[in-house]
This record gives C-alpha cells, sequence and structure tokens, in this order.
C-alpha cells in the first residue's frame, strides 16, 4: 500500500498521480472542451478540489450521471486506464515505476548549455514540499516550486534557522556557488544561517564594496 509520500523511489505515488491524472479525464475531459480542462489542470488544485469533493459526496453537479457511470467505475475506469499508460511509458515491470522516473526537475539557464538537471524530485502538486507539474502530460516534469525552503525557530531569544536555495547563491557557472545547495534541495534538507556577526565574519570569503561613481575609489571593488 502506499504510505502517501511523494518519495522519489515510491511505486505507489506514480500509480496514484497517473491515476488522478485519468479521473480528470474521464471525469472532467469529457464534460467540457480540451482547451477549457487544459486550462483548469494548469491550475493544479481545481481538478483536486472537484475530485475531494466527488468521492465526498458533496458536489451539487451530477457528474458521474451524465456519464452513466457509478463512483466506483469512475475510480476502477481511471485505475485500468492508469496502469496501462504507465505500462506504456515506463515499462511492463510496476517495480521500477519510481516517482523520480516520472517526476523530474530541470533548473534552466538563459544559455541552455548553463541548464542543469533534469533530476528526479520529490514532491508533487499538493505536499508541503510542492512540486507543480502539468497534470495532464505524460511524465511530471516540474513546472513550479519553492524557490526558498526556510525553516526559524521563533522562540523568544533564540537566533537560529535553516535554509536552501534550488541551485546556489551565484549565477556565474565558474563560481564555487553556482550549484553548491543543489545536492541539498534535492535531498529536502537545509543548511544553517549565520545571525551572530562572529559566524558571519569567520564564514565570509570575500566582501565586495559598492562606491559612487564621483568615489576617489572604483565603482566596485572586491577586497
Amino acid at each position: 500500500a502506499w504510505d502517501n509520500e511523494a518519495r522519489t523511489d515510491s511505486v505507489g505515488c506514480t500509480i496514484f498521480h497517473a491515476w488522478m491524472k485519468w479521473v480528470v479525464m474521464n471525469l472532467v475531459g469529457k464534460q467540457v472542451s480540451q482547451q477549457t480542462r487544459d486550462r483548469l489542470c494548469m491550475l493544479g488544485r481545481v481538478p483536486l478540489a472537484i475530485l475531494e469533493r466527488l468521492l465526498s459526496g458533496k458536489t451539487q453537479h451530477d457528474w458521474l450521471g451524465e456519464l452513466g457511470l457509478s463512483r466506483t467505475e469512475l475510480v476502477l475506469h481511471s485505475l485500468t486506464d492508469a496502469l496501462a499508460d504507465l505500462g506504456e511509458l515506463l515499462g511492463p515491470e510496476m517495480e521500477s515505476w519510481e516517482w523520480g522516473r516520472f517526476h523530474t526537475l530541470k533548473l534552466v539557464h538563459a544559455i541552455k548549455d548553463l541548464s542543469l538537471g533534469p533530476f528526479p524530485v520529490d514532491g508533487s502538486i499538493d505536499t508541503v514540499h510542492n512540486g507543480v507539474y502539468p497534470l495532464l502530460s505524460e511524465s511530471a516534469p516540474m513546472e513550479g516550486g519553492p524557490a526558498l525552503c526556510m525553516c526559524v525557530d521563533i522562540e523568544k531569544g533564540m537566533r537560529r534557522g535553516e535554509n536552501v536555495i534550488p541551485g546556489g547563491q551565484s549565477g556565474h557557472p565558474e563560481s564555487p556557488h553556482y550549484q553548491d545547495q543543489l545536492h541539498i534541495w534535492l535531498e529536502n534538507r537545509c543548511r544553517p544561517m549565520l545571525f551572530d556577526r562572529r559566524d558571519v565574519e569567520a564564514n565570509t570569503e570575500h566582501i565586495l564594496r559598492l562606491r559612487p561613481a564621483n568615489s576617489r575609489s572604483a565603482t566596485a571593488r572586491a577586497d
């Protein structure tokens, strides 16, 4: 059984999301135009909200009645479609249908040759570690997610926190800080934030001073 965690090594997660795609295709896709369906699914939460209300019996619109299906038939038909879809995309060995094969991240640079990835990545449309992807696509490449993950201790008097960004602090590919945080971000971990002046000074690599153009010194100089 699936443990409801969207880890890269989870097969159950892959099957669930493929099933969810086909529920939307079989339910909403036959009620609206393809253009409307695709726009709804780009929003991520909209089809999930419809599905939640449908399964809990809270929908005012008789979606199933118009299709001539019971809720059980919709669930089973969509699961059959999902398994056939995954078998064609990922091969016949179900044990190899890991979420990381399906759900990937590519960090796109303005210069394509400097882009990073794709990498297998945790998370999904509706998880804390968010990894939005086009719900109806054949795979699940991330198209949105957190640009910063941060955890801060809010207890009075405490100065403790952690954060991480997907990539690195520098945008220069020759810098050691171009992608030095990438592996931490992919592992869903964080790095310590420095608050104390002594800690900041002890970890300072260089100082960049920006001076006015009429200064005797250079406009920008690294000490």
